[in-house]
């Protein structure tokens, strides 16, 4: 059946409207414009029709007995049947997120936020695998559009965010659209939760980095 849906998503479907965040409440909606000519199917589709009992049998084993592997295996065969499936796709990158397995979450994850899906937290998810990698820009950029798309998880997201501006600046203090950017932040999530030993370790971080001695020992 989901060959079936593939070939006609693939060949009739064309997507005019993704889904601007996530819902968690009511799912995602997307709108297709309908051809009666089919067309040379795209490299990737965001989704199918019929696959969330699909996923539910592929993330059983994990939600049953907490077995990650055998759950990572039944994602990783569904990929390979239907490649450049993102639903699927995305399954094996949060599968090796708990497996704490950075560059597979990269790779699982890229296709699909390239391509501007949501879902299974895919721009924080690979946010946080490229900045595991050393992946700067991609880091940054992948979490800053998480704050807009994953409704309800923006404390989390502000966080990894500028652990991201810490790491970056320190790694590169000459980027100067970093440091500003990353100093607003650090200072409005201290002034946002001033109680949060955490952002007051990242604003110091930054400023020690950039050399701001006073700065960095009042924020420490």
């Amino acid at each position: 059946q989901l060959r079936v849906w593939r070939s006609f998503v693939g060949e009739h479907l064309k997507i005019v409207l993704l889904p601007a965040h996530t819902d968690l409440v009511n799912g995602g909606f997307y709108v297709y414009e309908v051809s009666h000519r089919p067309a040379n199917p795209p490299p990737f589709l965001h989704y199918l029709p019929g696959i969330k009992p699909v996923c539910s049998e592929i993330l059983e084993p994990y939600h049953r007995r907490s077995d990650i592997d055998e759950s990572l295996r039944r994602a990783k065969l569904y990929v390979e049947r239907f490649p450049g499936v993102g639903t699927f796709q995305f399954k094996c990158g949060l599968l090796s997120l708990l497996k704490g397995d950075w560059p597979s979450v990269y790779a699982y994850y890229r296709p699909g936020v390239m391509e501007g899906m949501v879902g299974d937290g895919s721009f924080v998810n690979f946010g946080r695998a490229a900045l595991a990698l050393k992946k700067y820009d991609e880091a940054l950029r992948a979490l800053s559009r998480g704050l807009d798309v994953h409704v309800g998880q923006q404390r989390a997201i502000a966080l990894y965010l500028l652990q991201a501006y810490a790491e970056a600046i320190l790694a590169h203090p000459d980027r100067k659209a970093w440091v500003d950017a990353g100093l607003a932040l650090a200072r409005q999530a201290v002034m946002d939760s001033p109680e949060d030993p955490f952002t007051w370790n990242s604003l110091g971080m930054i400023h020690a980095r950039l050399g701001h001695r006073d700065e960095a020992v009042a924020a420490f």
